[in-house]
């Protein structure tokens, strides 16, 4: 275990303003040290609570054209669920938890860290603007990602609106959210779909319950009966409101992908942001030609914060399966 330094006195009190070395382009970060790109590890950082990065994590090593790739997973367990956390506190968490990494990789491993994945939609939401404008190393986040997806097949909803789904219905071309309490009142989805598509209808909604049930890592017969149940209460919601595709703004809600879509089945399409997010990555290193060489599975590190004595957070390098438990 290594011990996290505080965030009292490293954090800047305004959140808008990103810690010292991410605040300045053409830091360590940015891959700017003038180390050899050639023969130093490229790390991709994957940055969440838990579960979110866990599931981008397992999609990277899946994916044959990715599987090649050098992965820094950081879960702050500690500071979980990030869904709970206001926009203010939420940036301090995630700028001092990328800070920390670019550290470790600063002085124990001598790579650059190549991109930045931000695996949770509220996080999401919070940073990756200030993310951006702070670096110069590419910034994946869930909800643009999202967004780009849910554009593309709610047209295609549109075109075909005439073929009716096996319930015998024309399916709708409104988009529906499924997020957070945070992610629905902050309007990001909301916001980054119109960006794209103003004539788009978007309807949200948040799953506060839902995400609780899921959280609680019961997996009894009765927990997920529930669920499955808070999952086709939710469907029938935007199914009434004209929602032919869902966004699962909520990265735990990729832990139940499949019960989301038997659910869906037949009325409507889901939007798994985990999915879409590595859509992004793989578009991104086509087009500028960068991805992995085929030799096999690349590099991991696998990090999550824990709570230690006297209030202390820890930093303790897991396997992929202590990801998804505190």
């Amino acid at each position: 275990h290594l011990t996290v330094p505080s965030l009292k006195g490293k954090i800047p009190e305004s959140s808008k303003t990103p810690p010292r070395r991410i605040g300045r382009k053409g830091m360590k970060l940015a891959g700017n040290n003038g180390k050899d790109r050639t023969t130093s590890r490229n790390w991709v950082l994957i940055i969440d609570s838990g579960a979110g990065a866990a599931g981008v994590y397992e999609w990277m090593r899946a994916e044959e054209r990715l599987r090649g790739s050098d992965l820094i997973v950081f879960a702050d367990r500690v500071n979980f669920p990030f869904g709970a956390k206001d926009q203010d506190d939420l940036r301090r968490i995630v700028y001092h938890n990328v800070n920390l990494v670019d550290e470790y990789v600063d002085r124990c491993d001598g790579g650059v860290i190549r991109a930045l994945v931000v695996a949770s939609c509220t996080a999401s939401m919070a940073t990756a603007f200030h993310l951006r404008e702070a670096l110069d190393i590419p910034v994946f986040d869930v909800i643009t990602a999202s967004a780009v997806s849910a554009i593309r097949i709610a047209g295609e909803i549109n075109i075909m609106s005439r073929l009716p789904l096996s319930s015998g219905k024309a399916p709708g071309d409104a988009i529906g959210i499924l997020a957070t309490v945070l992610t629905v009142e902050s309007r990001a989805y909301r916001n980054a779909i119109g960006a794209m598509d103003p004539e788009v209808k978007v309807v949200s909604e948040p799953g506060y319950d839902l995400i609780q049930n899921i959280q609680n890592h019961d997996y009894s017969p009765a927990s997920l009966e529930r669920i499955r149940k808070g999952i086709g209460e939710k469907i029938s919601f935007f199914e009434d409101r004209g929602v032919g595709v869902i966004v699962l703004g909520c990265t735990h809600f990729s832990l139940f992908r499949d019960l989301f879509m038997k659910e869906a089945a037949g009325r409507m399409i889901i939007v798994d942001p985990t999915e879409c997010i590595i859509a992004e990555l793989i578009r991104h290193m086509e087009r500028n030609n960068i991805l992995p060489p085929e030799r096999g599975c690349g590099d991991s590190l696998l990090f999550k914060t824990v709570r230690g004595d006297a209030g202390r957070r820890l930093l303790s390098m897991v396997s992929l399966p202590g990801f998804l438990h505190p």
